[in-house]
């Protein structure tokens, strides 16, 4: 993967239903280069998909990341925690241990997938680490509420949600409206931040390698220095690098980095230790590859898009 495939990303990540004409232009090259490549990151199962969700914030949700040991492994282990309505994401590793990321409205919700790691006999033990949003998603702060979305605006979504790109007339014939009603309506949900409109990235199939959760702990970190701390990580990294999450109640950070081999984990934790000698790692978890799951919110979905109003 080079540096055009890594742009491709990062565009996609922001809007995965950014023109492939613009970004031929911007980056120079033809448009069946960039439709090439975007067709090779799919079939390399780096891109999982187009995906346009509500923000998660219109809820009022929380994320939560959570690392996992194994006493073995199953066929359909994998799919038995996406069974949870409130698990995004999970990744499940080849030294018996495995993350998942969660997305919950109150305790409760969260009491829920605590529940279900402790009735499945192949979890031996988990931490559960709350968490901020990553820095690039907690930016796009919503500007309206859920009260302001219109059911057109569900049915969108709904249609959206496993083909982001899906073209406009064909939203608009499935949704028997016009094209400039539907785009009128994308826009409206964009500008205020109501929605994502993201792929579903899987940084652990490059180079055939994994991805892996460093937690690192400090002495004590501010907003700032975590601001600071993750750009120095990007420059220094930016060929492993992929995302951070800052721990709600400790002065921690989960680290998540994309790694071919043992060494390549074993520089990287150097590189952090160089960075910022004052911290400490207290430990590494191999995820895998990911695998994404719908969550609670495509019961809503659903919902909104049927009502009768």
């Amino acid at each position: 993967m080079d540096q055009l495939d890594k742009a491709i990303l990062m565009e996609l990540s922001i809007n995965c239903r950014a023109s492939y004409s613009k970004l031929a232009r911007k980056y120079d090259v033809s448009v069946t280069t960039i439709k090439n490549r975007v067709n090779a990151l799919i079939e390399n199962r780096i891109i999982q998909g187009f995906s346009v969700q509500p923000n998660q914030q219109i809820f009022g949700a929380s994320n939560a990341i959570v690392l996992l040991q194994l006493s073995s492994t199953s066929i359909g282990l994998l799919e038995q925690i996406g069974s949870n309505e409130f698990v995004s994401a999970a990744g499940l590793g080849l030294n018996q241990e495995g993350f998942v990321v969660t997305l919950y409205r109150n305790n409760a919700e969260l009491a829920q997938v605590t529940e279900l790691f402790y009735s499945l006999k192949e979890i031996s033990d988990f931490e559960i680490f709350q968490v901020l949003p990553p820095l690039q998603e907690r930016i796009h702060i919503p500007t309206k509420t859920i009260s302001d979305m219109k059911r057109i605006d569900w049915k969108i979504i709904q249609r959206l949600q496993e083909n982001g790109r899906k073209p406009l007339s064909e939203l608009a014939s499935e949704i028997v409206g016009s094209v400039p009603t539907i785009r009128k309506r994308l826009n409206f949900l964009r500008k205020h931040n109501l929605i994502d409109i993201t792929i579903l990235l899987n940084p652990g199939a490059i180079k055939k390698g994994f991805m892996v959760i460093i937690t690192v702990q400090f002495p004590s970190i501010t907003s700032e220095e975590y601001h600071r701390f993750e750009n120095r990580i990007r420059d220094s990294l930016e060929d492993n690098f992929w995302v951070s999450w800052k721990v709600i109640d400790r002065p921690m950070l989960l680290l998540a980095f994309q790694a071919s081999n043992p060494i390549e984990v074993k520089k990287i934790r150097k590189e952090l230790l160089d960075l910022r000698p004052d911290i400490r790692i207290l430990g590494e978890t191999i995820g895998g590859e990911i695998k994404y799951f719908p969550d609670f919110r495509h019961k809503i979905i659903e919902l909104e898009a049927s009502r009768k109003r």
